[in-house]
């Protein structure tokens, strides 16, 4: 009895709260991952620093790596043992922001990444508001109050007046030593994926969005305008030209009914003279805040370090002289400069219209109408406007007025994960339903001017395939972006034959990385910084597509 009794109040207490917390937040994921294994998702490699799971290692894999779980909460625990001051603060703490990040993963399917963290650091208002659902705040109250209970018997157990001090002492600093250790070796060991051992990715992943936005503040403020060299026209100056972006958020080419999709979602744009759409459009990256700086500097996935190091196409048509314009439905992201909020200073007149209502007041994409009439109307000559919706972001019920409740039912409720997947489709349509009537009266007011349009989504969105939700994830269903092309009679009295080309290209795998030299051989622009393979209006044979298998780094 007195062994057993000197063995709890050594160490039994910390083997116990290791593995509750292991079993609590790792147990899912790698249950996920048993899954996976037996029927054959492709998705199912799960790496566990150092340890790396097989597909091919079934349950006895699983086991060593619920092991491995144990064996690293146990070495973090025994650090904060060494005082119980230490282990009574950070305790609830960690067990809180596992218990956050543990529930994104495992309903969404999305890794903890640095790109990740920075979605969430920087995330607006109106993204965070509908970020939060009742589950989590279950899950996070359960999980405090897990740690609240095992504090307890921590407390109780490890009373310093029980246990004889010295040797009380030399095992928690023995045990603590060993510990930091291990626990040092699991936050530095490279793995292959970000989907690792919690609190260890979370911490690894914050660490190194710090380190790269304190890189990406010096490469932003150093940026070069790579239009200085020489930019002009091919033939004579535009005149009154209107030049219009309108970036998508989320949608998903295959859920468009101009490529060939069973349902209606876009009978208005199926009308419009004019309008070109790829079909096979290809994504830059999984996730806005680089998918976008992507689009729309010179950057492709192969260069994709270009998008700190460039300015984009905003300042090519600065210095052709234009009035230009960002008009934005979401806030501000962050406090500092990200890719986007740098690209987005570049245009001379900006409007976040999500800094400027109350929170959590809903948001659709027509409000941005009124300022771009005050664009039009109070900007003369040549004219280059960037509309940043929000699309079919995420949750979809709130992206569309009720009256574009076509396809029913739908699903409201906040946590994706619970949704019927045949309501999170009809929700998600309706979202693209409405885009469908934005961007129609977006080019209504375009019809009578010299103007020429692009749409092109920045990623797109999963639905449930295989359990999983939202993106940030190279998927097909993420990757595959609609983009159409648009132009006035007017401008195709000056422009027939570069359209034309353009036109019958429509059939060509494409992606973002053509967007940068489109915009600008397609107006007749002349500068060494164009490349002709990579312009759909080129008279020149355009490059393939590159392959979209993976991500590009997110720095």
């Amino acid at each position: 009895m007195w062994r057993f009794e000197r063995l709890w109040k050594g160490g039994a207490p910390i083997v116990i709260i290791a593995a509750l917390y292991t079993v609590h937040f790792e147990l899912e994921g790698l249950s996920n991952f048993c899954l996976t294994v037996i029927y054959g998702y492709p998705e199912s490699a799960l790496a566990l620093p150092p340890l790396s799971i097989p597909r091919s290692g079934g349950y006895a894999w699983f086991a060593v790596g619920l092991g491995g779980s144990w064996l690293y909460a146990y070495a973090l625990f025994s650090v904060l043992a060494v005082r119980r001051g230490l282990i009574s603060a950070v305790l609830p703490l960690c067990f809180a922001v596992t218990a956050l990040g543990a529930y994104y993963v495992n309903r969404t399917g999305v890794a903890l990444s640095p790109s990740l963290m920075e979605a969430v650091f920087e995330s607006n208002t109106v993204e965070a508001g509908e970020a939060v659902s009742w589950r989590l705040l279950l899950s996070i109250v359960f999980a405090v109050a897990l740690a609240a209970t095992l504090l307890a018997v921590f407390w109780h157990q490890l009373d310093s007046k029980r246990v004889e001090p010295g040797w009380t002492r030399a095992q928690r600093w023995g045990r603590g030593l060993f510990g930091a250790a291990v626990a040092t070796y699991a936050l530095w060991a490279p793995v292959e994926q970000p989907l690792a051992v919690y609190p260890f990715n979370l911490l690894r992943a914050a660490g190194t969005y710090v380190h790269e936005r304190i890189a990406m503040q010096s490469l932003l403020a150093q940026r070069v305008d790579v239009s200085s060299a020489g930019i002009g026209w091919q033939d004579k100056p535009a005149q009154d030209l209107l030049v219009v972006v309108v970036l998508g958020e989320s949608a998903r080419a295959d859920h468009f009914s101009i490529n060939g999709y069973a349902r209606s979602t876009t009978p208005k744009l199926a009308r419009i003279p004019n309008l070109v759409s790829f079909s096979d459009a290809g994504a830059c990256a999984t996730l806005t805040r680089t998918a976008v700086p992507c689009l729309m500097t010179r950057a492709t996935r192969a260069t994709f370090d270009i998008t700190l190091k460039e300015k984009s196409v905003i300042s090519a048509f600065n210095r052709l002289g234009f009035s230009t314009a960002w008009l934005s439905i979401n806030g501000v992201y962050g406090k500092y400069d990200n890719a986007i909020s740098a690209v987005a200073k570049e245009a001379q007149l900006r409007e976040f219209r999500g800094s400027i209502v109350p929170v959590g007041r809903l948001l659709y994409d027509g409000e941005l109408l009124p300022a771009f009439d005050r664009f039009l109307a109070t900007q003369h000559g040549n004219r280059f406007v960037v509309v940043h919706t929000m699309g079919s972001h995420w949750s979809y019920d709130r992206r569309y007025p009720k009256r574009y409740r076509r396809f029913v039912p739908t699903c409201d409720n906040v946590a994706i994960e619970t949704c019927d997947r045949r309501a999170l489709v009809n929700s998600y349509d309706n979202s693209i339903l409405y885009a469908d009537s934005v961007l129609a009266r977006i080019i209504a007011r375009l019809k009578p001017l010299n103007a020429v349009l692009l749409y092109v989504a920045d990623h797109g969105q999963l639905l449930g395939e295989d359990g999983r939700y939202m993106h940030g994830q190279d998927r097909p269903e993420v990757l595959h972006v609609p983009m159409l092309w648009w132009a006035s009679e007017r401008f195709l009295l000056e422009h027939h034959a570069s359209f034309a080309r353009l036109a019958a290209r429509r059939s060509n795998a494409v992606s973002h990385d053509f967007v940068f030299h489109s915009l600008l051989d397609c107006i007749g622009v002349s500068s060494p910084i164009i490349d002709p393979s990579l312009s759909l209006c080129s008279a020149d044979e355009i490059a393939p597509r590159l392959e979209l298998a993976t991500s590009p780094p997110a720095d």
